[in-house]
């Protein structure tokens, strides 16, 4: 936990960065699935390899009209969701520090999405 965050500012600023991380993780995943990138796979530590994955998959639109409608096959399941937003009266001074940027964001980075 960070210093003198409000628990929901620290949960709004981690989000945030997952998305910075989960895009940057794509783009440079798409660039090192291209063939021209064969002599980037390989780095002073780590390494890519790439394999492939077969894995079945049940395609639901396919399956009888019966089943869709059929409540013996179907499950209600409840999860908790959480979401942020920002509050309509936020308060002048709440005595928590807002959220800083993470010190490897670039502002001028065109995958970094700044916070709030």
């Amino acid at each position: 936990m960070r210093r003198n965050v409000h628990p929901v500012e620290e949960l709004f600023a981690l989000r945030a960065e997952i998305r910075t991380l989960k895009a940057r993780e794509a783009a440079l995943r798409a660039h090192l699935l291209r063939p021209a990138s064969r002599a980037e796979r390989c780095g002073p530590v780590h390494e890519v390899v790439i394999s492939r994955q077969t894995r079945r998959v049940l395609l639901r639109d396919r399956l009888p009209r019966e089943i869709h409608t059929d409540p013996n096959f179907w499950d209600l399941r409840v999860s908790e969701q959480l979401q942020i937003r920002r509050r309509s009266l936020a308060p002048a001074s709440s005595g928590f520090a807002a959220p800083r940027l993470p010190a490897w964001a670039a502002k001028d980075d065109p995958l970094f999405e700044p916070f709030g």
